[in-house]
């Protein structure tokens, strides 16, 4: 819906973009680090930053001019994020980041790489290739149209472009000036950092005016506005029918038509299984049909989700109606078929937004969207509507992407996702420790009132956030632990599901292993050959009841995940990290956890090598794993080792309660079913 521009200038009034500042006094520093301007020629952090992330904001081994800069920074960056520090702390983050991810890259030089020509083996093409170790374990990672700079003779140096990474090879469009069909040594390999993400960050950071960013801080005189509803959704008109006995997602479908949260975003909170992007499709092409002034923009993280939005959406809306842009670097072979006739390559599409109604991209190419630099008499495209899937997923910066030059005054944001799964990646430390990691999403539902439960039942307010809770995946004894560590235990199991497998009712099963964890030469990822050994065993089992199409194998760690796939060989089952899981389901989901108590198995001896729980420390992986599967869940792990963290223990203990324990002596095991008191 489109306010009356009357409506949203009295209501600006009423709230006073004044007052949305942090009432909280804030020292204005009359120093360089609040004026200090963005170079559009050269948007890098500038020099005078370097030490201060090379210390991690630790004045102590600093030089004096810069013990004086860091403190003016470190006093700026106090108050947190606010309206009044909003640009400037944004681009602080930026450069720390972008610091951190170029210093990583810098480590991870190569010395002595042969360069070889083989067949690259999607384009069949003889191209030179280098092998890099660690590049398969993202380390670093490495995509195509990347520049990676060669040295032959380890003093001059060119620039080449990735084509494509298989593995560890590395495949580069051939150069005129590489070896002519022979194999020569590398002498350096240099990693050069993409700032093409940082350039439109810190751009879109620069667009933000004072009522952009007043409306991503709802003040609680939001609650008492009431906007009035403009279009009538009944159950008739919608097109997916199942919605209509949901009332989680028929309201989320009716506030986003009638965008009842005025000038503030709606969030759409979807845990796993709720059927978020049921809703999304629906509520999209609900405003598509009803509101013919509509202009709606549908963005996602990454490719493959925005792919699903694209396929699902062009079901529903006309083909000449609904555009999937695309990057330069997409290779239109690997989209889905159904949308090679709606999908057009940028900066094609970027000129074509004008004739589409709908527009479907990653938040990486929005940014391009009345970018600066296009030709005077070019039009400035203005959505009416800003949908962000998977919004948990992006920091700020990146939603900034979709928002800073895309919107007006008038402009309905939508934020659809589950900020307690996969978050934003944020390499740096100084960044982490100002909350970098917070996506956009997840910063309004921690620190907005009007995101929060209130009132005398202790609800939600319909008007500005809807959590789906009626849950269509997962068996209820599967949702038993993840709903009550992060859903507030409002999870419903809703999906019919019988048990018949493996002699036991109960649908979780622990499999308690006890072998040191090892680690490939030249690899920087774990494995876990006892741990490869039962997910084998469990596969054969398995495939007397489910077909392969119907099993799902995770590990957090990717040398495992290989290690796997070689010892199964030719499959449809899929076998994944629990990145490449997030939004995936399966009937049956086998966890293996890698880590073991006994430590790395080359360092057995030695005390110094503590074990450690390494990645099975992060609450967002953990709910991601647990909440794939729809009938029966294996876990496959050291049980003394998981125990130490709290989340783990807490999902053992509810197996071993239940019976599903099995393998390994486990004392806790014992005392809990022998009633010992503990």
């Amino acid at each position: 819906m489109v306010l009356a521009a009357e409506t949203m200038e009295q209501l600006f009034q009423r709230l006073s973009i004044s007052s949305v500042v942090n009432t909280t006094p804030v020292v204005r520093l009359q120093t360089h680090i609040q004026s200090f301007k963005i170079n559009p020629e050269d948007l890098t952090y500038p020099p005078q930053f370097a030490p201060l992330f090379k210390n991690k904001f630790s004045e102590g081994p600093l030089q004096p001019k810069d013990k004086i800069f860091c403190k003016s920074v470190k006093t700026f960056m106090a108050p947190g994020l606010n309206p009044s520090t909003y640009k400037n702390f944004l681009h602080v983050l930026l450069y720390a980041q972008e610091y951190a991810e170029e210093d990583e890259l810098h480590k991870c030089a190569r010395f002595d790489v042969p360069l070889t020509y083989e067949e690259e083996p999607e384009s069949k093409r003889i191209l030179p290739c280098l092998y890099l170790d660690g590049v398969e374990d993202n380390r670093p990672r490495i995509n195509p149209y990347d520049e990676i700079q060669i040295s032959f003779d380890g003093v001059t140096a060119k620039m080449s472009t990735v084509y494509s990474v298989e593995g560890n090879r590395v495949f580069f469009i051939n150069h005129n000036w590489f070896p002519k069909g022979r194999a020569v040594i590398c002498r350096r390999v240099n990693f050069i950092l993409n700032r093409s993400n940082f350039i439109r960050g810190h751009g879109c950071i620069e667009e933000m005016t004072t009522s952009r960013i007043a409306r991503l801080f709802p003040l609680k005189g939001a609650l008492t506005v009431k906007v009035p509803s403009q279009f009538k959704l009944t159950k008739t008109d919608l097109l997916n029918k199942n919605i209509a006995d949901n009332e989680e997602q028929f309201a989320a479908v009716n506030g986003i038509l009638n965008a009842t949260s005025g000038i503030y975003p709606y969030l759409l909170f979807g845990p796993p299984g709720t059927g978020k992007t049921v809703t999304l499709v629906e509520a999209i092409s609900q405003v598509f049909f009803q509101n013919k002034a509509a202009k709606i923009l549908v963005c996602a993280p990454s490719n493959t989700a925005a792919n699903l939005l694209a396929v699902r959406l062009s079901e529903n809306i006309p083909e000449a109606s609904i555009m999937r842009g695309l990057s330069r670097t997409h290779k239109l072979e690997n989209l889905p078929a159904n949308l090679a006739n709606i999908s057009l390559i940028a900066p094609l599409w970027q000129k074509s937004i004008g004739q589409f109604h709908v527009v479907v991209t990653t938040l990486s190419s929005a940014g391009w969207i009345n970018a600066p630099g296009r030709k005077k008499n070019q039009t400035n495209y203005v959505f009416s509507h800003v949908f962000i899937d998977e919004a948990g997923q992006s920091t700020e910066t990146e939603a900034l992407f979709a928002i800073a030059r895309t919107t007006n005054s008038q402009s309905l944001l939508v934020l659809s996702g589950d900020p307690y799964q996969m978050g934003p990646v944020v390499k740096s430390e100084v960044a982490k420790h100002y909350r970098f990691e917070i996506s956009l999403m997840e910063r309004l539902m921690k620190t907005s009132s009007v995101y929060k439960k209130t009132g005398p039942k202790n609800q939600l307010d319909p008007r500005f956030i809807t959590k789906l809770v009626k849950n269509f995946r997962s068996h209820e004894d599967l949702l038993e632990v993840p709903s009550f560590l992060f859903y507030d235990n409002e999870l419903v199991a809703c999906q019919p599901i019988h048990n018949f497998y493996l002699k036991t009712a109960f649908p979780l099963i622990f499999h308690g292993v006890l072998g040191a964890h090892s680690r490939d030469p030249k690899s920087t990822s774990l494995f876990n050959s006892q741990e490869v050994n039962e997910v084998l065993t469990y596969i054969d089992k398995l495939r007397w009841i489910f077909p392969d199409e119907e099993i799902g194998i995770i590990s957090p760690y990717r040398s495992q995940v290989r290690h796997i796939k070689k010892r199964l060989g030719e499959t449809s089952i899929m076998v994944g990290s629990t990145e490449e899981y997030q939004g995936q389901e399966r009937r049956v989901i086998l966890i293996s956890t890698v880590r073991s108590s006994l430590g790395l198995e080359t360092a057995l001896n030695n005390a110094k090598q503590a074990p450690s729980l390494g990645f099975l420390t992060s609450e967002r992986r953990f709910n991601v794993a647990v909440t794939r599967a729809k009938e029966l869940m294996l876990i496959i792990g050291d049980p003394d080792l998981l125990s130490k963290e709290p989340n783990w223990k807490l999902l053992i203990d509810f197996i071993i309660l239940n019976g599903g324990y099995t393998g390994c002596k486990y004392q806790r095991a014992t005392q809990l079913l022998g009633g010992t008191r503990i």
